[in-house]
């Protein structure tokens, strides 16, 4: 227990520091990037989408358990891998960013980007 904690609590907090930094640069960068003139879809900044997902947020569970608290070891039973992979689609599949990514990249093989 006390060994989990040592190891998980400073990934977490890695974890947590990026993001905060990602969020908190991504501004100021995109701003810094619309500066720059945009032709003929050249030199155009880029779309960024930010998709974070977390079991802790899907209501399945696992044998009465919410699936982040599934020990993830080199391991799985092959039934709770798959839940664990049908639950992250489904959240990747409701996140709005993730359905803004694809709007924008079928209407860009449409031709209406």
């Amino acid at each position: 227990m006390i060994l989990d904690a040592a190891t998980t609590t400073p990934l977490s907090n890695y974890n947590f520091e990026t993001k905060a930094y990602l969020h908190s640069q991504m501004g100021p960068w995109l701003q810094q990037n619309s500066a720059v003139p945009c032709q003929e879809k050249i030199n155009c900044p880029p779309d960024l989408y930010i998709i974070e997902i977390n079991l802790e947020d899907s209501p399945a569970q696992i044998n009465g358990q919410p699936l982040s608290t599934i020990p993830t070891d080199f391991t799985l039973p092959e039934q709770a891998a798959e839940q664990l992979i049908d639950a992250g689609q489904q959240l990747l599949r409701n996140h709005p960013e993730f359905k803004r990514l694809l709007h924008d990249l079928y209407a860009e093989m449409a031709g209406f980007r």
